[in-house]
Protein backbone atom coordinates (compact mmCIF):
# COMPACT_ATOMS: atom_id res chain seq x y z
CA UNK A 1 0.00 0.00 0.00
CA UNK A 2 1.36 3.66 -1.27
CA UNK A 3 2.16 5.65 1.49
CA UNK A 4 0.82 9.03 1.35
CA UNK A 5 2.64 12.45 1.82
CA UNK A 6 1.36 15.09 4.55
CA UNK A 7 0.55 17.15 1.50
CA UNK A 8 -1.76 14.25 0.12
CA UNK A 9 -3.89 14.40 3.13
CA UNK A 10 -7.09 16.63 2.83
CA UNK A 11 -9.41 17.57 5.76
CA UNK A 12 -12.83 20.42 5.53
CA UNK A 13 -11.67 23.77 7.20
CA UNK A 14 -13.00 27.32 7.88
CA UNK A 15 -11.51 30.35 8.18
CA UNK A 16 -13.28 33.40 9.77
CA UNK A 17 -11.77 37.34 9.35
CA UNK A 18 -13.15 40.56 9.53
CA UNK A 19 -13.53 43.06 7.53
CA UNK A 20 -12.63 46.93 7.41
CA UNK A 21 -15.24 49.45 6.67
CA UNK A 22 -13.35 49.85 3.30
CA UNK A 23 -14.02 46.32 2.79
CA UNK A 24 -17.22 46.18 4.22
CA UNK A 25 -18.73 48.65 1.27
CA UNK A 26 -16.02 46.73 -1.23
CA UNK A 27 -17.75 43.49 -0.59
CA UNK A 28 -20.86 45.36 -1.20
CA UNK A 29 -20.13 46.63 -4.67
CA UNK A 30 -19.47 43.26 -5.54
CA UNK A 31 -22.81 41.15 -4.41
CA UNK A 32 -21.30 40.29 -0.90
CA UNK A 33 -23.42 39.99 2.09
CA UNK A 34 -21.34 43.87 3.36
CA UNK A 35 -20.94 41.85 6.98
CA UNK A 36 -17.78 42.76 8.91
CA UNK A 37 -17.38 39.08 10.24
CA UNK A 38 -16.82 36.47 7.30
CA UNK A 39 -15.98 32.85 6.78
CA UNK A 40 -15.01 31.09 4.11
CA UNK A 41 -14.68 27.51 3.49
CA UNK A 42 -11.72 24.97 1.48
CA UNK A 43 -9.58 21.91 2.53
CA UNK A 44 -6.48 22.26 4.03
CA UNK A 45 -3.95 19.61 4.04
CA UNK A 46 -2.30 17.48 7.34
CA UNK A 47 1.20 19.87 6.33
CA UNK A 48 -0.89 22.87 6.71
CA UNK A 49 -2.38 21.32 9.77
CA UNK A 50 0.87 20.74 11.46
CA UNK A 51 1.86 24.01 10.58
CA UNK A 52 -0.63 25.74 12.19
CA UNK A 53 -1.05 23.79 15.63
CA UNK A 54 -3.68 21.89 14.71
CA UNK A 55 -3.65 18.44 15.90
CA UNK A 56 -5.37 15.06 15.54
CA UNK A 57 -8.01 13.59 17.61
CA UNK A 58 -8.32 10.16 18.39
CA UNK A 59 -11.12 9.71 15.92
CA UNK A 60 -8.43 10.83 13.10
CA UNK A 61 -9.82 14.13 12.87
CA UNK A 62 -8.47 17.79 13.57
CA UNK A 63 -8.85 19.07 17.04
CA UNK A 64 -9.94 21.94 15.10
CA UNK A 65 -12.12 22.42 12.57
CA UNK A 66 -11.63 26.01 11.94
CA UNK A 67 -9.68 29.37 12.73
CA UNK A 68 -10.28 33.31 13.05
CA UNK A 69 -7.04 35.06 11.64
CA UNK A 70 -5.14 36.47 13.97
CA UNK A 71 -2.33 38.98 13.13
CA UNK A 72 1.29 39.02 14.68
CA UNK A 73 0.40 41.63 16.88
CA UNK A 74 -0.21 41.49 20.41
CA UNK A 75 -3.42 43.28 21.86
CA UNK A 76 -2.11 46.92 23.53
CA UNK A 77 -1.47 46.71 27.23
CA UNK A 78 -0.94 42.76 27.54
CA UNK A 79 -0.05 42.13 30.94
CA UNK A 80 2.21 39.09 29.78
CA UNK A 81 2.04 37.40 32.66
CA UNK A 82 0.97 33.81 31.86
CA UNK A 83 1.64 31.71 28.70
CA UNK A 84 0.50 33.65 25.27
CA UNK A 85 -2.10 32.07 23.53
CA UNK A 86 -3.03 32.95 19.61
CA UNK A 87 -6.18 34.51 21.11
CA UNK A 88 -4.07 37.37 22.61
CA UNK A 89 -2.67 38.70 19.39
CA UNK A 90 -5.10 41.54 17.14
CA UNK A 91 -7.99 39.83 14.66
CA UNK A 92 -6.69 40.38 11.08
CA UNK A 93 -9.05 42.54 9.14
CA UNK A 94 -9.30 43.09 5.30
CA UNK A 95 -9.99 45.66 2.46
CA UNK A 96 -11.50 43.04 0.63
CA UNK A 97 -12.97 39.59 0.64
CA UNK A 98 -10.20 37.10 0.54
CA UNK A 99 -10.13 33.10 -1.46
CA UNK A 100 -9.19 30.30 0.69
CA UNK A 101 -6.19 29.91 -0.58
CA UNK A 102 -5.39 33.94 0.34
CA UNK A 103 -6.89 32.83 3.54
CA UNK A 104 -4.65 29.72 3.98
CA UNK A 105 -1.51 31.86 2.77
CA UNK A 106 -1.86 34.74 5.91
CA UNK A 107 -2.82 31.75 8.08
CA UNK A 108 0.11 30.27 7.74
CA UNK A 109 2.40 33.43 7.87
CA UNK A 110 0.29 35.32 10.99
CA UNK A 111 1.25 31.50 13.23
CA UNK A 112 4.81 31.99 11.81
CA UNK A 113 4.98 35.29 13.21
CA UNK A 114 2.68 34.95 16.50
CA UNK A 115 4.99 31.49 17.22
CA UNK A 116 7.94 34.36 17.26
CA UNK A 117 6.39 36.64 19.09
CA UNK A 118 5.87 33.90 21.78
CA UNK A 119 9.53 32.66 21.39
CA UNK A 120 10.77 36.24 22.40
CA UNK A 121 8.39 36.53 25.24
CA UNK A 122 9.79 32.57 26.48
CA UNK A 123 12.91 33.62 25.85
CA UNK A 124 12.49 36.71 28.34
CA UNK A 125 10.78 34.45 30.75
CA UNK A 126 13.54 31.90 31.12
CA UNK A 127 16.46 35.11 31.42
CA UNK A 128 13.42 36.07 34.46
CA UNK A 129 14.14 32.47 35.49
CA UNK A 130 17.72 32.43 35.75
CA UNK A 131 17.93 35.86 37.35
CA UNK A 132 15.81 34.18 39.82
CA UNK A 133 17.64 31.18 40.16
CA UNK A 134 20.86 33.63 40.54
CA UNK A 135 19.34 35.98 43.27
CA UNK A 136 19.05 38.89 41.02
CA UNK A 137 14.78 39.14 40.40
CA UNK A 138 12.15 39.08 43.71
CA UNK A 139 9.66 35.87 43.61
CA UNK A 140 6.59 36.25 44.99
CA UNK A 141 6.38 33.99 47.96
CA UNK A 142 2.51 34.10 47.77
CA UNK A 143 2.17 32.09 44.65
CA UNK A 144 2.82 28.29 44.68
CA UNK A 145 2.24 27.74 41.07
CA UNK A 146 3.01 29.42 38.93
CA UNK A 147 6.01 31.05 40.41
CA UNK A 148 5.96 34.65 39.77
CA UNK A 149 8.99 36.13 39.26
CA UNK A 150 9.62 40.27 39.00
CA UNK A 151 12.51 41.43 37.40
CA UNK A 152 13.98 45.18 35.59
CA UNK A 153 10.30 45.97 36.55
CA UNK A 154 8.60 43.24 34.83
CA UNK A 155 6.16 40.41 36.27
CA UNK A 156 6.44 36.66 34.22
CA UNK A 157 4.70 33.80 35.62
CA UNK A 158 7.20 31.04 35.22
CA UNK A 159 5.93 26.95 35.67
CA UNK A 160 7.14 25.76 38.79
CA UNK A 161 10.32 22.83 37.99
CA UNK A 162 12.76 21.11 40.83
CA UNK A 163 15.12 24.28 40.52
CA UNK A 164 12.31 26.77 41.32
CA UNK A 165 11.22 24.43 44.06
CA UNK A 166 14.42 24.15 45.76
CA UNK A 167 14.86 27.57 45.19
CA UNK A 168 11.54 28.70 46.76
CA UNK A 169 12.50 25.77 49.60
CA UNK A 170 15.80 28.09 50.57
CA UNK A 171 14.19 30.70 50.21
CA UNK A 172 10.59 30.08 53.00
CA UNK A 173 13.60 28.27 55.20
CA UNK A 174 15.76 31.51 55.52
CA UNK A 175 12.80 33.66 55.71
CA UNK A 176 11.74 31.35 58.49
CA UNK A 177 14.80 31.47 60.33
CA UNK A 178 14.87 35.25 60.20
CA UNK A 179 11.39 35.35 61.66
CA UNK A 180 12.28 33.13 64.41
CA UNK A 181 15.08 35.55 65.26
CA UNK A 182 13.21 38.59 65.06
CA UNK A 183 10.66 36.62 67.19
CA UNK A 184 13.38 36.18 69.91
CA UNK A 185 14.79 39.74 69.85
CA UNK A 186 11.32 40.98 70.25
CA UNK A 187 10.71 38.70 73.18
CA UNK A 188 13.94 39.63 74.40
CA UNK A 189 13.60 43.21 74.42
CA UNK A 190 10.00 42.90 75.92
CA UNK A 191 11.51 40.56 78.65
CA UNK A 192 14.14 43.23 79.36
CA UNK A 193 11.36 46.08 79.54
CA UNK A 194 9.93 44.06 81.97
CA UNK A 195 12.62 43.92 84.46
CA UNK A 196 13.24 47.21 83.64
CA UNK A 197 10.13 48.01 84.72
CA UNK A 198 10.21 46.09 88.11
CA UNK A 199 13.63 47.54 88.35
CA UNK A 200 12.40 51.21 88.33
CA UNK A 201 9.15 50.35 90.09
CA UNK A 202 11.12 48.51 92.82
CA UNK A 203 13.67 51.98 92.98
CA UNK A 204 10.86 54.18 93.24
CA UNK A 205 9.38 52.45 96.27
CA UNK A 206 12.35 52.17 97.74
CA UNK A 207 12.87 56.33 97.71
CA UNK A 208 8.60 56.80 97.64
CA UNK A 209 6.48 54.40 98.00
CA UNK A 210 4.64 53.68 101.40
CA UNK A 211 5.05 50.87 103.24
CA UNK A 212 2.07 49.25 102.45
CA UNK A 213 3.23 49.81 98.74
CA UNK A 214 6.45 48.26 99.34
CA UNK A 215 4.73 45.18 101.37
CA UNK A 216 2.33 44.05 98.74
CA UNK A 217 5.52 44.58 96.28
CA UNK A 218 7.39 42.20 98.11
CA UNK A 219 4.56 39.85 98.35
CA UNK A 220 4.20 40.22 94.49
CA UNK A 221 0.84 41.56 94.89
CA UNK A 222 1.49 44.93 93.77
CA UNK A 223 -0.67 46.41 90.68
CA UNK A 224 1.40 47.84 88.51
CA UNK A 225 -1.31 50.23 87.24
CA UNK A 226 -1.30 51.62 90.35
CA UNK A 227 2.66 51.92 90.50
CA UNK A 228 2.30 53.65 87.23
CA UNK A 229 -0.38 55.86 88.38
CA UNK A 230 1.35 56.98 91.09
CA UNK A 231 5.01 57.52 89.30
CA UNK A 232 2.99 59.09 86.75
CA UNK A 233 1.91 61.78 89.40
CA UNK A 234 5.25 62.26 90.87
CA UNK A 235 6.84 62.63 87.24
CA UNK A 236 4.76 65.30 86.95
CA UNK A 237 4.89 66.83 90.55
CA UNK A 238 6.36 70.28 89.19
CA UNK A 239 3.67 71.29 86.90
CA UNK A 240 0.90 70.08 89.33
CA UNK A 241 0.08 74.07 89.35
CA UNK A 242 -0.82 73.88 85.84
CA UNK A 243 -4.85 73.39 84.69
CA UNK A 244 -5.06 70.15 82.95
CA UNK A 245 -7.04 70.62 79.44
CA UNK A 246 -10.70 69.59 79.25
CA UNK A 247 -11.77 68.01 76.26
CA UNK A 248 -14.93 69.76 74.43
CA UNK A 249 -18.24 67.94 74.48
CA UNK A 250 -20.56 67.78 72.29
CA UNK A 251 -23.12 69.41 74.73
CA UNK A 252 -20.80 72.06 74.77
CA UNK A 253 -20.81 72.75 71.19
CA UNK A 254 -24.77 72.65 71.27
CA UNK A 255 -25.09 75.08 73.55
CA UNK A 256 -23.31 77.52 70.90
CA UNK A 257 -25.90 77.17 68.27
CA UNK A 258 -28.94 79.67 68.74
CA UNK A 259 -32.57 79.14 69.10
CA UNK A 260 -34.35 77.88 65.99
CA UNK A 261 -31.47 75.25 64.88
CA UNK A 262 -32.39 72.01 65.28
CA UNK A 263 -29.14 71.56 67.26
CA UNK A 264 -29.93 74.08 69.74
CA UNK A 265 -32.89 70.85 70.62
CA UNK A 266 -30.24 68.13 70.68
CA UNK A 267 -32.33 66.55 67.56
CA UNK A 268 -30.25 64.81 64.62
CA UNK A 269 -27.40 66.77 65.60
CA UNK A 270 -23.93 65.37 64.97
CA UNK A 271 -20.57 66.96 66.34
CA UNK A 272 -17.19 66.57 64.90
CA UNK A 273 -13.99 67.21 66.27
CA UNK A 274 -10.56 66.74 65.38
CA UNK A 275 -7.46 67.62 66.23
CA UNK A 276 -3.88 69.06 64.81
CA UNK A 277 -0.34 70.59 65.85
CA UNK A 278 -0.24 74.08 65.49
CA UNK A 279 2.27 75.80 63.39
CA UNK A 280 2.78 78.63 65.27
CA UNK A 281 2.05 80.37 68.92
CA UNK A 282 1.63 83.76 70.13
CA UNK A 283 3.86 85.59 72.52
CA UNK A 284 1.93 84.54 75.47
CA UNK A 285 1.55 81.01 74.62
CA UNK A 286 4.95 80.65 74.08
CA UNK A 287 5.95 81.96 77.60
CA UNK A 288 3.64 78.95 78.41
CA UNK A 289 5.10 76.41 76.84
CA UNK A 290 8.80 77.96 78.56
CA UNK A 291 7.43 77.85 81.78
CA UNK A 292 7.16 74.36 81.37
CA UNK A 293 10.08 73.27 79.53
CA UNK A 294 11.48 75.16 82.70
CA UNK A 295 10.24 73.07 85.40
CA UNK A 296 10.65 70.12 83.51
CA UNK A 297 13.15 70.65 80.87
CA UNK A 298 13.60 66.31 79.43
CA UNK A 299 9.80 66.61 78.19
CA UNK A 300 9.05 67.16 74.67
CA UNK A 301 6.28 70.09 73.79
CA UNK A 302 3.55 70.30 70.99
CA UNK A 303 1.01 73.04 70.65
CA UNK A 304 -2.08 71.88 69.60
CA UNK A 305 -5.45 73.14 68.35
CA UNK A 306 -9.07 70.88 69.08
CA UNK A 307 -12.00 71.61 67.01
CA UNK A 308 -15.48 70.39 67.39
CA UNK A 309 -18.20 71.47 64.57
CA UNK A 310 -21.64 70.80 64.48
CA UNK A 311 -23.00 69.50 61.19
CA UNK A 312 -26.21 71.77 61.25
CA UNK A 313 -26.79 74.25 58.04
CA UNK A 314 -28.54 76.51 60.46
CA UNK A 315 -25.29 77.11 62.41
CA UNK A 316 -23.41 79.73 61.22
CA UNK A 317 -19.79 78.72 62.49
CA UNK A 318 -18.44 82.45 61.09
CA UNK A 319 -20.53 83.59 64.10
CA UNK A 320 -19.01 81.10 66.60
CA UNK A 321 -22.42 78.73 66.39
CA UNK A 322 -21.62 75.30 66.19
CA UNK A 323 -18.42 75.58 67.08
CA UNK A 324 -15.50 75.60 69.45
CA UNK A 325 -11.62 75.77 69.11
CA UNK A 326 -9.44 75.09 72.32
CA UNK A 327 -5.45 74.92 72.39
CA UNK A 328 -3.45 72.48 74.53
CA UNK A 329 0.23 72.09 75.28
CA UNK A 330 0.40 68.49 74.80
CA UNK A 331 3.51 66.89 76.96
CA UNK A 332 5.19 63.79 76.76
CA UNK A 333 7.83 62.32 79.59
CA UNK A 334 10.02 59.79 79.13
CA UNK A 335 10.88 58.19 82.38
CA UNK A 336 13.37 54.88 81.77
CA UNK A 337 11.09 52.40 79.78
CA UNK A 338 7.80 54.34 80.81
CA UNK A 339 6.28 56.85 78.27
CA UNK A 340 3.98 59.75 80.16
CA UNK A 341 1.76 61.84 78.05
CA UNK A 342 -0.39 64.61 79.67
CA UNK A 343 -2.51 67.96 77.64
CA UNK A 344 -2.44 70.79 79.98
CA UNK A 345 -5.10 74.04 78.96
CA UNK A 346 -3.59 76.89 76.93
CA UNK A 347 -4.58 79.97 78.18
Amino acid sequence: MPTLKPTEVFFPFKFDYLLSPEGQRFSLLSGGDGRKSQSIDGQITLADADALGVSIQWNGKLRLTGLTLKSGLLESGRKRLEEISRNDFLDASYDEPLEFSEALADALRYQAEQMAVIEVLNAEREVARQAALAGEAEIDMGYISPVRVRYNSRDYEIPRDAELDALIAELKREAEERDAQAKAEREAEEEARRVEKVHRIAEWLAQRGTENQRERFAAGLFPEREALTAIEEDAFARLAGLDRFERITPNEVRETCVDGCRCYYGDDCRVTCKSEDLDTVSAEEWDQIRRIKALLPQVTITPRLHSCVCDSEECDTAKGEGVIERKGIYVKLQYGVFTFVREYAME
